[in-house]
């Protein structure tokens, strides 16, 4: 069990508080940030306090007595259990992009970051085709290629890089659009203050004059198509806070000690979510994560021989798809004022809030907190026969 988590229970027990009123007197208010922890990073923005209600609210936290009763009237257990969590995301960082125009009009975008499956070349080119005011599958990403940039930049990851290579490569894409309006606007015989973006292409204003990226390429030369090329480099700390509110329901069976997540409400503060496909996608993704690790993940050595004996799929329980409830989750988002773009790293957070916020649901089934982590079957029912204890 969580000794953090562990520790409010017990202070809220003691003390007589409410577990959710001890928790908000102890939330920062939107008016103390941005603030500045004793470890040096700073929180930037959010409404912690909101973001609870708007989490509570959605799990209809007041009608949970008449949903227990309900339970318990078929001889299970029923618990809920609330977890808050805030992460910092990313570090000092360098990165470099290029965004280039291709001889078939078609944008080039490099950057250091790799894609191993968060979404980066799709949102990468989301953030490029909206500057150039393309399509996103006019977009060519180009990625751990040294040839095209030096062989410095940002590390490969999830909850830090849209922040930093997302930046870089924006940055990059407007030196490209200004270089590529000069030469539109030489070719228009027009000035460049002129010229919109309009349709894949440069418009020169209140006219149906159009030169269109493919175009333009062809007209220009290799030496004038690589001298328009966009560069960028990024240097520092873009440290965001995503911060969120899980509330867990599960049910027991006092029998046999099997759990079941019966209901999972969060609230996500991700800052701007320029793919909201790809943040829900990684969302779920954490929260399977951080349900696994409640329930399920668990290392085992042989206590005789020290034999690793979960050292396979086979005997490292997973959760799968059945194992898991629907989630409702809510987009309490407020933007990041650390960097221009306003998006917050959201890799981690699910597995961050997620097992406190189980855990605290099958304490609150148990009657008391003496489990740990992963809570089995086998230590739910003991735990269940020792909650007089």
């Amino acid at each position: 069990f969580p000794k953090d988590v562990k520790a409010l229970v017990h202070t809220a027990r003691e003390h007589g508080f409410d577990r959710l009123e001890l928790r908000r007197r102890n939330l920062i208010r939107p008016a103390d940030l941005p603030r500045r922890t004793l470890s040096g990073h700073v929180i930037d923005g959010g409404d912690f306090p909101a973001t609870l209600a708007v989490a509570l609210d959605r799990a209809d936290w007041q009608g949970f007595a008449a949903r227990r009763a309900q339970t318990e009237a078929r001889g299970r257990r029923r618990g809920i259990g609330v977890a808050l969590y805030m992460h910092v995301t990313s570090h000092p960082v360098e990165e470099h992009s290029r965004v280039a125009l291709d001889a078939d009009g078609r944008i080039a975008a490099a950057m250091g970051a790799q894609d191993i499956g968060q979404g980066h070349e799709t949102t990468f080119a989301q953030l490029v085709a909206a500057e150039l005011k393309v399509d996103p599958s006019d977009v060519r990403v180009v990625q751990g290629d040294t040839a095209a940039l030096p062989p410095i930049g940002a590390a490969t990851g999830g909850s830090g890089s849209l922040q930093t290579s997302g930046t870089a490569v924006v940055k990059a894409a407007r030196v490209l659009r200004e270089r590529l309006r000069d030469k539109a606007a030489s070719l228009l015989e027009a000035a460049p203050a002129d010229l919109v973006l309009d349709g894949g292409g440069f418009r020169i204003t209140g006219t149906d004059r159009h030169l269109s990226l493919a175009s333009l390429a062809q007209r220009l030369s290799d030496e004038e198509r690589e001298g328009c090329a966009g560069t960028a480099q990024v240097k520092g700390d873009f440290n965001t806070c995503p911060n969120g509110a899980y509330i867990a329901e599960v049910e027991l069976d006092p029998e046999t000690g099997a759990v079941q997540i019966a209901r999972f409400t969060g609230a996500d503060d991700a800052g701007v979510r320029l793919n909201p496909m790809i943040v829900e996608g990684q969302l779920h993704g954490g929260l399977a994560q951080g349900i696994g690790q409640a329930l399920f993940e668990r290392v085992v050595y042989d206590e005789h021989s020290g034999q690793l004996v979960t050292g396979s799929l086979m005997d490292y329980v997973l959760p799968l798809a059945g194992d898991l409830p629907r989630f409702d989750l809510f987009a309490a988002d407020h933007p990041s004022t650390t960097h221009e773009l306003g998006m917050k790293g959201v890799g981690e957070c699910g597995n961050i809030g997620a097992p406190p916020a189980v855990m605290n649901a099958i304490a609150d089934a148990i009657g008391h907190d003496r489990i740990e982590m992963p809570a089995t079957p086998e230590r739910i029912w003991r735990a269940l026969r020792e909650e007089g204890t």
